[in-house]
């Protein structure tokens, strides 16, 4: 009896051990999934930096030529690392519509062939193409070896199923459940393009994948925007997702974009920009080198404005419920209304904590729910809540 006891004793010490280890593990640990479009506008080559010399065979690097070259430093600089989970996601990439009035399907037959990849088409359309070539796992020197051959034999192809794609990556991303460092990288250069797809992309689709996992997405939009309105849904994705919106036009400016992503993810403070003892700083954009005038030294600078957003989603037995009232109790602040997918955004918060409110209909009955929250001034990021109703 007494050697069970202690047996048992070591068995619980052992767990608790192990336990926290994981939790140890899991705080160290980042998680990134990477989304890129390998869609027909991705061959749309990239302007000619000014220092840069012209290629031999004359020939200028496309969109997609930058984002691979980029993303493969930056998966040797993960594995090198040593604590990064990454995946990837490619869309776009193996079928596209054929032109002509009664159009067919072609395939991308080198990728499919090197891949081994044709026995994936079945059933499948150029709206609907989405391929998972790895999930979040362990990133080690072998790995990238691999990804890296899948990467060069990708060229652009067919249509841009951007938002099936981010949706996919959220819900795939299953296993970072315990992670407290992760997110979504999205390398893009537009908006959402399917034809006659199966699957359908939308932003309230990836607004719900988002709720479900709360991986922050940060998008990086290569080339000039020539769509507003995907303009403004990328940015809206990111600000609502506590991720990101960065628009590049070169491959230097791309990998820094890629580079302060991966940054934000990992927990890091950005750079400080450089200071200057002179009254005007250089400030260096994608595109063009401004000048910006700093205020005299006898005259006071305007304190920023250290309020924050609170972001969330009301939902009722797991499901999102449209055009519910939250409001934050006992505060001057307005209250708001959820969108279609259940999730609102009270800006101009003050630091504190808070109780929020919230009453909305579900199941043809008026519901109730509320919870807790703390604020922080920026630049904490802004705090994500759930609100149950009952």
């Amino acid at each position: 009896m007494r050697w069970q006891i202690v047996a048992g004793s070591l068995a619980i010490s052992f767990a608790l051990t192990s336990h926290a280890a994981q939790a140890a593990s899991d705080q160290n640990t980042v998680s990134v999934a990477i989304v890129l479009d390998c869609s027909k506008s991705m061959s749309e080559p990239l302007p000619i930096a000014k220092d840069a010399k012209p290629a031999s065979d004359g020939k200028r690097a496309t969109r997609l030529d930058a984002a691979k070259d980029v993303l493969k430093k930056s998966l040797i600089g993960m594995a090198a690392d040593g604590d990064y989970q990454v995946g990837l996601w490619l869309f776009g990439h193996r079928l596209a519509w054929e032109q002509g009035p009664q159009p067919g399907v072609v395939d991308q037959t080198t990728y499919l062939a090197q891949t081994n990849g044709f026995a994936s088409l079945k059933d499948l359309l150029p709206g609907d193409d989405v391929e998972r070539v790895r999930s979040p796992m362990t990133l080690g020197a072998d790995d990238v070896d691999i990804l890296s051959f899948s990467l060069s034999a990708v060229q652009p192809w067919g249509d841009a199923p951007l938002y099936l794609a981010v949706t996919k990556a959220l819900d795939e991303s299953a296993g970072t459940k315990n992670i407290s460092h992760k997110g979504l990288v999205v390398i893009t250069d537009g908006g959402n393009h399917q034809w006659l797809p199966r699957h359908e992309g939308t932003t309230d689709n990836v607004l719900k994948a988002y709720y479900r996992r709360r991986m922050p997405i940060h998008v990086i939009a290569i080339g000039a925007a020539a769509d507003a309105t995907a303009v403004a849904e990328l940015t809206d994705l990111g600000s609502r997702s506590g991720g990101t919106f960065k628009q590049v036009e070169t491959s230097v400016a791309l990998a820094k974009a890629l580079d302060e992503a991966l940054k934000t993810i990992a927990g890091e403070e950005p750079e400080a920009p450089a200071e200057s003892g002179d009254k005007t700083a250089s400030v260096s954009t994608d595109t063009q080198t401004a000048s910006v005038i700093k205020p005299a030294s006898n005259v006071e600078a305007v304190p920023p404005k250290k309020d924050s957003q609170i972001r969330g989603v009301v939902s009722f037995n797991g499901k999102e419920v449209k055009g519910a009232t939250v409001t934050v109790a006992g505060a001057n602040l307005p209250s708001v209304k959820t969108d279609r997918s259940g999730a609102f955004t009270i800006k101009d918060v003050p630091p504190g904590s808070y109780q929020l409110l919230a009453e909305g209909i579900a199941r043809n009955k008026i519901r109730t729910g509320s919870t807790n929250v703390t604020v922080g001034a920026p630049p904490k990021a802004p705090p994500i809540v759930d609100i149950e109703l009952k």
